[in-house]
């Protein structure tokens, strides 16, 4: 005859063992508490650690994760200074030429700032190095829209131009009257000749 089982039997096979699940939830709190030790050693100054090279191993590790913040430049003592815009050259097929020019943000109201945060972030990553791709497809765009009695036929260069404060090698932060800055000016992208 088959054994029937009681309730007291039922629930003690339905519940896990209180061990594992309480070492279990240990070992998460651990990682955790090891993940965020780790990011706030991450983005301590340089000068508070003890080693140099602890901060690209710090930045490799977090990365493997999926939580690293990358450097950060705002804070000294490098912080980033760059006032920039974006200038283009639309060059239509009968050689009329249109300029277009990214606002200059500094000039921009506070309250226009906050509605259009999405696009001064857009102008600027299209700036840096890996969003070349967006900033050829950018150039299409206004090769596209800039000119269009001439359709698709223009050709644009999209250049990145801009003030830097150039930083001394030594002393940090110059003071404002000593302050050196750096006009410069390249072009990042342009669509691909029509001839």
């Amino acid at each position: 005859m088959p054994h029937k089982q009681t309730v007291k039997e039922q629930s003690v096979e339905a519940v896990p063992a209180r061990g594992f699940d309480r070492t279990r939830r240990m070992a998460v709190r651990i990682f955790f508490c090891g993940i965020l030790v780790c990011m706030i050693a991450a983005v301590v100054p340089h000068q508070a650690l003890p080693e140099n090279d602890l901060k690209p191993r710090l930045h490799a590790a977090l990365a493997a994760v999926g939580v690293s913040q990358g450097s950060w430049s705002m804070f000294a003592p490098n912080p980033k200074v760059d006032n920039a815009w974006l200038d283009a050259t639309i060059t239509a097929p009968d050689g009329q030429v249109n300029h277009w020019t990214s606002p200059e943000w500094r000039h921009v109201g506070r309250w226009e700032k906050f509605y259009r945060f999405r696009e001064l972030n857009f102008y600027s990553r299209l700036r840096n190095l890996q969003n070349r791709p967006g900033a050829e497809d950018f150039a299409n765009y206004l090769a596209r829209n800039e000119n269009p009695s001439s359709g698709s036929d223009s050709e644009a260069e999209l250049i990145s131009s801009g003030v830097r404060l150039i930083i001394p090698i030594e002393g940090g932060i110059p003071d404002p009257d000593e302050v050196t800055w750096m006009l410069y000016s390249e072009t990042i992208a342009r669509t691909p000749s029509r001839e």
